[in-house]
């Protein structure tokens, strides 16, 4: 059952590449800051551009890589 619902979260999450999402950003780590989607979908950002913990991040979804959406900052409010 597990790996049914990790290939489910997969498919969800490539059927989002490209797309533009709302994030709260709420850890950073050694790979980046991470966050969540408005559709809960956890997002690394992998670069420091200006974002911190707990603000909102306008992302475009680029890529799935272990368990995550990798994104990219558009502009943070």
């Amino acid at each position: 059952i597990k790996t049914l619902g990790e290939e489910k979260k997969r498919l969800y999450i490539l059927k989002n590449i490209g797309k533009i999402k709302s994030v709260i950003i709420e850890d950073k780590s050694l790979s980046g800051f991470y966050g969540t989607s408005e559709d809960y979908i956890k997002v690394l950002l992998p670069k420091d551009e200006g974002i911190r913990a707990g603000v909102e991040a306008i992302v475009r979804i680029e890529k799935y890589s272990d368990g995550l959406a990798i994104g990219k900052s558009l502009n943070t409010t």
